[in-house]
């Protein structure tokens, strides 16, 4: 199968909140922002189907950015800016030797770049970056096996991702970072009866992985980590 799409799609804008004091300025509102997606892919299937390989590549292409910004006293505000190309590859390969068993993996690279000046800041030293992110990835690998002859029918599912460092800011004085860590899951399912039951561990490893960060000038950075390791149980009934 080969297939190719081009979408686009768009965010509301909206106002921003009266400024304490007259000699800040800043915009009233902020506009909406849109983008097109530029999008082909193909699916194919090997040795009798056992092998299933789909690989797209896609460009985003981005115009009037919503950004939230903050003046020198730390009030925050949103705004427009500029233009951005991000440049895409998605693969996922899923191999299943016999029924039980299956092993899936994926990659995703991104190379993000604006297109136009950025400049940050409603203060006389206005600082203007042209802006080209470090290429970053997600790579994802997962292995499950169904006991179908034993009782419960249990069946085991172990799934590992990893996040590449891509920027958290654009053009702050601190530059911030995130990603850089990788995410081991694991779970158990068993059948009694009507009741589905899931042992799950997530994060096994206990990983502190970045998700987020932000800077503004009078408070200190904030990082925002993924969730530390999680183990929990569900029940499902179907009837």
């Amino acid at each position: 199968m080969v297939y190719a799409l081009a979408a686009k799609g768009f965010r509301f804008g909206g106002p921003n909140v009266n400024p304490p004091d007259a000699n800040i300025s800043f915009p009233p509102t902020y506009a909406p922002d849109s983008l097109w997606n530029y999008e082909v892919g193909t699916r194919t299937n090997w040795f009798d189907r056992r092998l299933q390989l789909d690989a797209t590549a896609f460009y985003i292409d981005w115009s009037n950015i919503q950004v939230r910004l903050a003046t020198a006293s730390g009030l925050a505000y949103a705004t427009n800016f500029g233009k951005a190309g991000n440049l895409g590859f998605e693969s996922t390969a899923l191999w299943r030797p016999f029924s039980a068993f299956s092993v899936q993996g994926s990659v995703t690279y991104l190379d993000a770049t604006l297109k136009e000046p950025f400049k940050s800041g409603v203060t006389t030293s206005l600082r203007v970056l042209c802006y080209r992110a470090r290429p970053s990835g997600i790579f994802s690998a997962s292995v499950s096996y169904q006991l179908t002859g034993l009782p419960l029918q249990p069946s085991i599912l172990l799934s590992d991702r990893f996040i590449s460092t891509a920027p958290a800011n654009f053009g702050q004085v601190v530059p911030l970072t995130q990603g850089n860590y990788n995410l081991l899951d694991g779970r158990i399912n068993a059948y009694i009866k009507s009741v589905q039951a899931t042992l799950f561990v997530n994060n096994i490893a206990d990983k502190r992985g970045v998700s987020n960060a932000s800077y503004l000038p009078t408070n200190p950075f904030e990082q925002y980590i993924v969730r530390p390791r999680t183990i929990g149980l569900t029940l499902d009934y179907r009837y």
